[in-house]
Order: structure tokens, then sequence, then C-alpha cells
């Protein structure tokens, strides 16, 4: 692997790390909707969202079809909810 792309990784891990542990409950300028804190974002864009994405990678690196499916039960499970 290079050196940009191990960089880049190395910049994502720390972004993660920082705002799923060290800001979680923190109100920042940077969270969707009226989200003051990690629970609140992730209500207001749901899981469904998060599985959504998933199945995409899941689709885009050409995985067999029984490795996407737990992000698309997760998923199926979150628009049963939604509907409700």
């Amino acid at each position: 692997m290079g050196f940009v792309p191990t960089i880049a990784q190395v910049l994502i891990a720390i972004g993660i790390y920082n705002v799923w542990l060290l800001r979680a409950g923190k109100a920042t300028s940077w969270r969707g909707a009226d989200a003051t804190n990690m629970k609140e974002e992730f209500a207001a864009f749901g899981m469904a969202v998060l599985m959504l994405g998933a199945i995409t990678m899941h689709i885009k690196v050409k995985d067999p079809l029984q490795r996407s499916l737990p992000a698309f039960t997760i998923f199926v499970l979150c628009a049963i909810i939604i509907a409700m």
C-alpha cells in the first residue's frame, strides 16, 4: 500500500475516534439535523441509512450475497420500524 492511502486511513481513524468516542456526548456544529450528541444524531439519521451504505459497499466490492445478509436483514427490520 502506498503512502497516501496510509495517511488517509490514519486521518479517518483519528476522525472517527474523535467524533464517536471523545465528542460522542457533546454538541458540535457538525452534528446532523438538530442533534446535540451522538445518540440523537443516530436517531436523526437512523440505522437504516448505515445499513444501506453497508449493502452498497458489499455490492461494490462484489462480496457474495451471504456476506451482505446481516446488513440487509437489519435494513429490512429498520424499514419495518419506520413503516409502523
